[in-house]
């Protein structure tokens, strides 16, 4: 600094300068120093170590590649020298490794976690999760049911317990239905004797009668006709008759009965040929037949009973609608009032039994899909309608 023709200078040791630098954690091989602009150093210590570490580069050695280091040069205003700082493992590197180890030991976690839980997955909650399946299915009486085995060995044992346990209920199911089926066979069977006994004692009788009026030819005829309606009758050992054959049995009924009430009713038949091959329940019009002329004939009018047969379809069911209706005086309003609520009538005596077993062996044989209506027609008399479901091969056969 110039001063009255002089110079006042100022001189500082460029190691005291650099010392607060020197505090730094650069490394083991790190240094700070001043250096000129041409990058020659201006510190005597820096100027050692930095010529130490470009000897040390210069031979490329393993074991400077397993040391790198990094080189910050910042300059000074106004001033003609920089600082330069040779870091090299210091502080930042440090900083970073750390890091890097940390990330390295959460991937090295997510990883051991993922695989924990896959084969936690695999070996304990797939099992327990089919079998928690297979106690859904059971409920639903389901019969894909997959018993996986486990590693574990309770799980295993309780696998184990349970498909044993499904086998059991299995088989006792199908010994229920077994003797439900056979319970209902009986019924059935039992039913159809129930209708049989007090219409034959009628044809004995008759037949007695006319042996002592000496109508032969009417004993001939009432013989063949009552061998033919217990023939039918004694034959029908299925659930199920051909459509043609019901009705020729119904008719041979009639004229049996016409034979004894000589012209107290008529009666007609509407049924069409090509309804052939269509099935019903043996003895089912009997019933409501018989009863129109048990309930109904009288010497006073002439009674008439009319049957018609008829195939309708609902949707893509088919279903057979029988009609039976007489001009007799209908059914007593008691009566028809527990007919439509589905009540029993009283059988005391030896009443309704025809109309009560033919309800109960078509709750049996069509679980509620078969329809009985009864009623009295506005003009009088009495009006049975069945509508009964039709198997869809008989359809078929019918339209062939």
């Amino acid at each position: 600094m110039p001063y009255h023709n002089r110079y006042l200078i100022c001189l500082i040791s460029a190691d005291d300068l650099i010392r607060p630098l020197q505090q730094l954690n650069l490394g083991e091989e790190g240094s700070v120093s001043l250096v000129d602009l041409q990058g020659g150093s201006l510190s005597s210590p820096g100027a050692r170590k930095a010529d130490s570490l470009n000897l040390e580069g210069t031979k490329a050695s393993l074991l400077s590649f397993s040391k790198p280091r990094s080189t910050v040069t910042e300059g000074f205003s106004n001033a003609s020298f920089n600082v330069q700082l040779v870091i090299q493992f210091g502080v930042f590197e440090t900083i970073m490794i750390a890091q890097l180890l940390i990330m390295l030991l959460f991937v090295v976690l997510t990883c051991t976690l993922s695989v924990v839980m896959l084969y936690f997955k695999k070996k304990v909650l797939k099992p327990i999760q089919n079998f928690s399946e297979n106690v859904r299915r059971i409920h639903e009486d389901s019969e894909n049911l997959d018993f996986m085995s486990s590693e574990i060995i309770e799980l295993e044992q309780v696998n184990s317990q349970f498909k044993h346990l499904i086998e059991q209920i299995k088989k006792f199911k199908i010994d229920i239905y077994e003797q439900e089926l056979e319970k209902q066979r009986i019924q059935l069977d039992y039913m159809k004797l129930q209708i049989n006994p007090h219409f034959f004692l009628n044809c004995l009788t008759n037949i007695y009668s006319m042996a002592q009026m000496h109508m032969f030819k009417e004993i001939e005829y009432m013989s063949l006709s009552t061998s033919k309606y217990f023939r039918y009758i004694f034959q029908s050992v299925d659930h199920v008759v051909q459509l043609e054959d019901e009705i020729e049995h119904v008719r041979i009924y009639l004229e049996i009965q016409k034979h004894r009430y000589r012209d107290a009713f008529s009666y007609r038949i509407e049924y069409k040929d090509d309804l052939a091959g269509l099935t019903i329940p043996p003895l089912v019009l009997q019933t409501f037949i018989e009863n129109a002329v048990k309930y109904a004939v009288s010497r006073d009018q002439e009674l008439q009973i009319r049957l018609s047969v008829a195939l309708v379809t609902q949707g893509e069911k088919f279903y057979t609608v029988i009609q039976i209706s007489d001009t007799g005086p209908g059914f007593p309003v008691e009566v028809l009032d527990k007919l439509a609520n589905g009540k029993p009538l009283d059988q005391s005596e030896g009443k309704h039994i025809g109309i009560m077993n033919t309800m109960q062996r078509l709750e049996l044989l069509y679980h509620h899909r078969a329809q009985v209506e009864f009623s009295n027609p506005a003009g009088g008399g009495a009006c049975v309608s069945l509508t009964l479901p039709q198997a869809m091969q008989d359809i078929r056969r019918e339209i062939q």
